[in-house]
């Protein structure tokens, strides 16, 4: 019995391929075309060769799409009652981008091994300092926040974006009464950046301690004023200040012309002042300071390293 059919080849996107066909064990006959006729009695064999870049998107026998296992129809034997119908297509190539912050673990870029086939796994890989985020379709938009991802049923070319962000971290600052440090609280801080708190003590008062991540930093013995830099921060840190009395009134008056003023003095302990006094057989340290200072009075000693004034309370 024979049997009439019509082979088509046609195109999906101008892609092309030939078709191959050999009727009842002949010698093969190839097409480029759609609507040769073929005319076989007992067996038909047909493969494809796809041009370059191309592949077999459909593979039809008798309306009914057959399935594909590579990018080509292999030698294969049919028995088609009315048509074949092959389709040509661009194979599809996925490219996995890492963006500016990081890169791409796995095979790239991948073209499956049959049209509607999958890729093999790719991870995002950030670079030091930052982190993933999401991968972002050129075709579908966002598509996953899972680093590691594995692409299915391939059927169009795509390009696929790791989204990295820049990761941060919490500097938190902290002080206790009688100053400041700015700025307090949490601060975020980007990772390699630097964040430089500012402290303060009030009048009367010095600084005392700071600890930074719980260990103590060194600030030269009376200051009132310091600054501290955390530098190419990478990990989360605590600053914390605490201030202690600097000056006391002992009661030490002086006139200067229309009332009586307070002379600061230093609390007993260890005295940086060079001028003492004793007060119920505590001995005090009178605070000098530079004639042109805000608190100077009009009371001027002579010191080994000039003329100061005595501070007013």
């Amino acid at each position: 019995m024979s049997h009439n059919i019509t082979l088509t080849v046609q195109s999906g996107d101008g892609s092309n391929g030939t078709v191959y066909y050999s009727v009842d064990g002949g010698s093969w006959q190839s097409s480029r075309i759609p609507g040769v006729g073929i005319t076989y009695n007992t067996s038909l064999n047909i493969y494809t060769v796809a041009d370059s870049g191309k592949c077999v998107a459909f593979f039809e026998i008798d309306y009914v799409n057959q399935t594909l296992t590579g990018l080509n129809v292999p030698n294969t034997s049919v028995t088609p009652t009315s048509n074949i119908v092959i389709t040509f297509i661009s194979t599809p190539v996925i490219t996995y981008s890492g963006g500016a912050h990081g890169s791409i673990s796995g095979s790239n870029p991948q073209s499956p091994s049959y049209w509607g086939g999958n890729c093999t796994a790719v991870t995002a890989v950030p670079n030091t300092g930052y982190h993933f985020v999401k991968w972002v379709s050129n075709l579908f938009g966002d598509v996953g926040t899972n680093p590691t991802r594995t692409d299915t049923n391939i059927t169009a070319s795509d390009t696929i974006t790791a989204v990295f962000a820049i990761n941060s971290y919490t500097v938190t600052s902290s002080t206790g009464a009688n100053g400041s440090i700015t700025p307090l609280g949490a601060q975020s801080v980007n990772y390699g950046s630097n964040q430089t708190f500012d402290i303060a003590a009030n009048r009367h008062y010095k600084i005392d301690t700071v600890l930074v991540d719980g260990s103590p930093v060194s600030v030269p013995a009376g200051n009132t004023t310091f600054s501290y830099t955390f530098t190419s921060v990478s990990a989360a840190h605590t600053i914390s200040v605490t201030f202690a009395v600097a000056q006391i009134d002992i009661g030490i008056r002086i006139y200067d012309g229309s009332t009586n003023k307070a002379i600061a003095c230093e609390p007993s302990g260890t005295l940086s002042s060079p001028l003492r006094i004793m007060k119920a057989g505590t001995i005090y340290g009178v605070l000098l300071v530079a004639t042109n200072d805000t608190y100077a009075s009009k009371i001027r000693i002579q010191t080994a390293s000039g003329i100061k004034s005595l501070l007013l309370y």
